[in-house]
């Protein structure tokens, strides 16, 4: 929340941020976005500025509120006079962003509820791989796996199209960690010396990176890279370094 240190939010700022997050916008600057102001217009109402009547028609339609119950916390009517009619209702239950794009979208219901269950699906997908690195994680620590042949079996399960920069990232640090002495087993071998990177040429003409782990498993990039040259310095971004014994296979090139 963007806010100076020393000031003392009002009533109407604190219901703000609970129901613009409760509603899908996480930062006041996706709020101004869809105002269609800006950020810093919000950040005046948080320093105690009154919005405007027309900022208020607005956020009423924007938050599914009533537009009385604004002017009344906002100060341009009395609450006493309204009477019930100038109370807001409770922030309901948060919903993310994604989610709140999802359902606003102007997708037919049933393309809606496909992208829906899509999403529901890969969160699952992400919750049971950082449930599985935790467990693999928590037995590195007490010294009772070997961190490495395990996290190897964890990017195996990972496998998806895709170089998943994010996970090799994560890998990549983790195993640093117990590779320093961070555990009281350490590794055998570094991680990323136990795998093969290969760059393969496809159909196309083009190129597209492939690693391989020591069990076998396979992760495919699905961009294509105009030259090999290309793909090996992708791969050197991605890892952070420069890795040994990159392999170019131009067996599935084009004949000329």
């Amino acid at each position: 929340m963007s806010t100076d240190s020393n000031t003392t939010e009002t009533q109407f700022s604190v219901w703000l941020t609970q129901m613009s997050r409760a509603m899908g916008y996480p930062t006041d600057a996706s709020l101004a976005e869809a105002l269609e102001i800006s950020p810093s217009t919000i950040l005046r109402w948080r320093r105690g500025s009154k919005p405007s009547i027309t900022h208020l028609v607005s956020l009423s339609e924007v938050l599914g509120v009533q537009l009385v119950g604004l002017l009344a916390l906002t100060g341009h009517a009395d609450p006493d006079i309204l009477g019930s009619r100038a109370k807001l209702p409770e922030p309901p239950s948060p919903i993310t962003e994604t989610v709140r794009r999802i359902r606003s979208s102007a997708l037919s219901d049933h393309v809606r509820g496909a992208l829906a269950r899509y999403w529901d699906g890969r969160l699952a997908e992400e919750r049971h791989r950082v449930y599985e690195l935790i467990r693999v994680l928590e037995g590195a620590e007490r010294g009772e796996i070997d961190v490495i042949d395990d996290l190897l079996k964890v990017l195996s399960l990972a496998s998806q199209p895709g170089l998943p920069k994010h996970l090799v990232t994560l890998l990549r640090e983790v195993t640093s960690i117990f590779e320093s002495g961070g555990s009281r087993r350490r590794a055998k071998r570094p991680l990323f010396s136990r795998l093969q990177f290969t760059v393969r040429s496809t159909e196309s003409g083009r190129y597209r990176l492939e690693m391989q782990s020591s069990e076998g498993s396979m992760l495919n990039s699905l961009e294509e890279f105009e030259t090999s040259q290309e793909a090996v310095e992708q791969l050197e971004r991605m890892l952070g370094f420069e890795p040994e014994g990159v392999q170019i296979d131009e067996s599935s090139a084009p004949s000329e």
